[in-house]
């Protein structure tokens, strides 16, 4: 029977980016995704959103759900709820990027194109250096133009603003991490533009997956 991954997404432009990822290295996974916009009118730490976190979660277990994966990063508060609450893995999508981050360097980059993501995400990375007994120190790159481009359709403005921003981060950090899966359409530019390793949770999250998975039966 095939695995079936279920995505709780926030926007849903961001789906054919998950989806080409996920088919290349999870051919033969079921990928459904719960498409909920409403996610990024709350602040990362509200009640009310952590109680949305905690029902789609729950809507994905009940379609069958072998993995639930979260792709919003307001949802990284919320996480040790659900994860508590379901019966299935609920994974953050930035989570595996973000373990991978901190035994690549000691001085991050984080791009993000909306501000309300930032602290989440920063304490997730000094949570996980301090397990892991390593200091790490985060510099931001906030690109909140580029979210307003996406969000137009002009994406030529949006990877052009992004891919600035990584730049101007590249020259003081050992490591680049892209925030968000909207963010990572920009890697092949990026790549080819600077010379510093960037991170992208789509790839890692993925290869995370796959292994908590049974290779046997996908």
């Amino acid at each position: 029977m095939r695995k079936r991954i279920v995505f709780i997404d926030g926007i849903r432009i961001i789906t054919e980016e998950i989806d080409s990822a996920f088919s290349t290295i999870i051919p033969d996974a079921e990928l459904i995704h719960i498409v909920d916009e409403g996610i990024i009118k709350f602040e990362a730490e509200d009640k009310p959103l952590k109680r949305r976190f905690c029902n789609l979660v729950l809507s994905a277990q009940e379609i069958g759900a072998d993995v639930v994966v979260i792709t919003c990063a307001h949802g990284v508060p919320s996480l040790p709820i659900v994860q508590a609450l379901a019966d299935v893995p609920v994974v953050q999508i930035t989570m595996p990027m973000i373990e991978a981050a901190v035994n690549r360097g000691q001085t991050i980059g984080l791009v993000s194109t909306e501000q309300t993501i930032i602290q989440p995400i920063i304490r997730m990375l000094e949570g996980i250096a301090e397990q892991a007994n390593k200091k790490v120190v985060v510099k931001v790159g906030l690109c909140e133009e580029a979210f307003q481009a996406r969000l137009s359709g002009d994406t030529a403005k949006y990877d052009e603003l992004v891919i600035r921003t990584m730049e101007g981060l590249s020259k003081t950090t050992d490591v680049l991490l892209l925030a968000q899966i909207s963010t990572c359409r920009v890697l092949p530019k990026a790549k080819e533009r600077l010379n510093k390793p960037i991170l992208s949770p789509l790839i890692i999250a993925a290869e995370r997956i796959k292994t908590m998975l049974d290779p046997v039966a996908i």
